[in-house]
């Protein structure tokens, strides 16, 4: 696989992921608009932060994602890991042979390509200039919120959607009113004129936590959709990880 097909790939994937969804905790108060005795479910914005499952430490033994682009369908299987510091490890197998292992951390990502033994590694500053994606966006792909700058934070209610913009993306997310995940959203980048469309089929609790376990996102124009199973979360985890580059592959920036 080329270069600039793995970037684009790693860049949907991860600009798409922004707004999955929520592993939360819930805070219900009376609803403003709301008759006498209704009430509305709303999320606070720092509550979803600190909950989310990459709050700490985590292992995902069973990873499941296809991938459809312009027809053609591709499966993958692959686990995740996230340690304590920061550092995130992904193994991708196609037919139980390991194609790709994605490393992350605050600095860049490295992508090691088995099939064609190389590295491609890609800083945080490229990644931001071709597609507004930074570090902080991670924790997204498992339906986590972003980190974002306070004045941009909102409460998220469950009967209406809540606007905000936050960086080169605009969201619209309307929270599932008896769990507390986003079950529907958009996220439109203001930079490249993409729309995406996130919905949660599927939830699951894992040590107490709900995290969106089936996942379906679909592009606007119709070239690429995607879905990711979520299976055998182990939280808290507090392995390390360790990562290198093999010495006989050749690297690429």
């Amino acid at each position: 696989m080329y270069k600039q097909t793995l970037i684009q790939i790693l860049g949907f994937i991860l600009a798409a992921s922004l707004v999955i969804g929520c592993s939360t905790s819930r805070k219900v108060r009376n609803s403003a608009s709301g008759a006498a005795g209704e009430v509305t479910t709303y999320y606070e914005y720092g509550d979803l932060l600190r909950t989310g499952v990459s709050s700490e430490g985590f292992f995902i033994k069973k990873l499941r994602i296809v991938i459809d682009i312009d027809g053609n369908r591709n499966s993958y299987t692959a686990n995740l890991r996230k340690s304590d510091d920061g550092k995130w490890l992904a193994s991708i197998q196609l037919l139980r042979v390991e194609v790709f292992r994605v490393f992350a951390d605050r600095e860049s990502v490295t992508i090691l390509d088995r099939i064609g033994r190389k590295a491609i590694i890609i800083t945080w500053e490229v990644l931001a200039m071709k597609y507004g994606i930074t570090y902080d966006l991670l924790p997204a792909i498992l339906g986590d919120i972003p980190r974002i700058a306070r004045q941009a934070q909102k409460d998220i209610g469950c009967i209406s959607p809540t606007e905000f913009r936050a960086g080169s993306f605009r969201y619209e997310i309307v929270a599932d009113c008896n769990i507390p995940r986003a079950r529907e959203m958009i996220i439109t980048s203001t930079t490249f004129g993409r729309t995406l469309s996130v919905k949660a089929e599927e939830y699951s609790i894992a040590e107490e936590r709900y995290y969106t376990s089936v996942i379906f996102v679909e592009e606007r124009s119709g070239v690429m959709n995607f879905v990711l199973y979520v299976d055998d979360l182990t939280i808290p985890w507090n392995g390390e990880i360790d990562f290198s580059i093999p010495a006989n592959y050749k690297i690429e920036r």
